[in-house]
């Protein structure tokens, strides 16, 4: 998305500031935060935790102040609805989810093949609206997914990606 000219980089935090400094160096842009209360505010917030975390993860953002009203939070769980995301809500964010099918072993590999993935996303229309041409933009191919279909389409792709030579 940098590159394509889409979004800027803020903050980025992970799990140790030595990880959010590698992703930095990675991305080329951002400044490693060592804890949520150190991420400036944000138009846009994206969560890519496990799912176990996403909630709590949205909750230590908006709690710092990282996750203002008009802004749009997203995670990119497969199985989870944009629903665990209630506490930007709760401030007036417009909340989504976003899943691109594919594994994600390298970010090299994946950016160099990301172009044709599909990309389901669901949530607030409003940060649909938003979301949808940024993942267009780096190649993915956006749809929307009703949130009550979720978890068929999380176990469709866990079929599609891990039991295809099984089956």
């Amino acid at each position: 998305w940098l590159e394509a000219g889409c979004v800027s980089i803020g903050g980025v935090l992970t799990r140790s500031l030595e990880s959010a400094q590698v992703a930095c160096d990675w991305i080329g842009a951002g400044t490693p935060c060592k804890s949520a209360a150190e991420m400036p505010a944000a138009e846009m917030v994206l969560i890519a935790t496990s799912d176990t975390a996403i909630g709590a993860s949205c909750s230590q953002l908006v709690a710092a102040g990282v996750v203002p009203a008009g802004s749009v939070v997203f995670h990119v769980s497969g199985a989870l609805a944009a629903a665990e995301l209630a506490s930007a809500e709760a401030v007036g964010a417009w909340t989504a989810s976003a899943h691109p099918a594919r594994a994600f072993p390298h970010p090299d590999v994946v950016y160099s093949q990301f172009s044709g993935t599909a990309c389901a996303l669901e949530g607030d229309a409003r940060a649909l609206q938003q979301l949808t041409p940024l993942f267009a933009a780096i190649g993915g191919v956006p749809f929307r997914l009703a949130s009550e279909q979720k978890v068929r389409y999380h176990a469709a792709c866990v079929v599609d990606s891990n039991y295809l030579v099984t089956v």
